[in-house]
């Protein structure tokens, strides 16, 4: 992950100089949506080498902030710094050089009021994600179903479980499609080799996982803290063969 926020902090130090005054009519966010006239009275040579400034410093910050939260604390942070430190900066920029924005038209503030509430709303939604992503999943066996609360939970009644298998290493998973990935859990919905697709929940790290296949949807893989996955195979098993 500390090359991913690398790449990351490359990215937006290049963003402050991709964008010049030939250019902004088409790239600057904005600039882009205003009248000729509103473009005329806003001072871009300023505002450009602000953002410039701007992007310099927070790509470097950012890239340090990250090799120092990846090589001394957890990695879960490094999620979260990746995840909110921009938004974060981006809305702090957004205030301080929004005076250079007062010779625009009424509607022109009206979108200058409109992004900051939209960034506001983003880092709110962020937050309470991270937030949500770190409860804690609990499984329980009913009469005629499991079911899993938390985060990406689901309830699978035995009649639609067509086969338990538990395995020491689940499937490849490649790619994330609906969900969170940290290096403390995976939970959602992923994409493994070919058009395969699982519903993982997953605490890490993890010994074995229970797959539960099922008729009416895509498979299942299980591996929590709070669940002893040779036992709920032995449950499972139990259950579908008295059906």
């Amino acid at each position: 992950m500390i090359f991913v926020n690398l790449g990351l902090g490359i990215l937006f130090i290049s963003l402050g100089f991709i964008v010049t005054e030939a250019n902004a009519g088409t790239l600057l966010s904005g600039y882009n949506t205003m009248s000729k006239d509103d473009q005329a009275k806003f001072p871009l040579k300023e505002y450009l080498g602000k953002f410039r400034q701007f992007h310099l410093y927070f790509g470097i910050s950012f890239v340090a902030i990250g090799t120092l939260i990846g090589l001394f604390w957890k990695n879960d942070l490094l999620y979260y710094h990746m995840g909110i430190t921009p938004i974060i900066a981006y809305l702090y920029f957004f205030i301080t050089t929004n005076h250079l924005n007062k010779s625009s038209s009424p509607s022109s503030k009206v979108q200058t009021k409109i992004g900051a509430a939209v960034l506001i709303a983003t880092l709110i939604f962020v937050i309470v994600l991270f937030v949500w992503s770190e409860r804690r999943s609990n499984l329980q066996v009913y009469e005629d179903q499991i079911s899993i609360t938390g985060p990406y939970g689901l309830t699978i009644p035995f009649s639609e479980m067509d086969s338990i298998v538990l395995h020491e290493k689940i499937p490849v998973i490649r790619i994330r499609l609906h969900g969170i990935s940290t290096n403390r859990v995976s939970k959602g919905k992923f994409k493994g080799a070919g058009q395969n697709r699982y519903h993982l929940l997953l605490d890490k790290p993890y010994k074995r996982a229970v797959i539960i296949y099922r008729s009416k949807d895509i498979p299942v893989i299980i591996s929590l803290d709070q669940v002893q996955e040779e036992e709920l195979y032995i449950t499972l098993k139990e259950k579908i063969a008295a059906l």
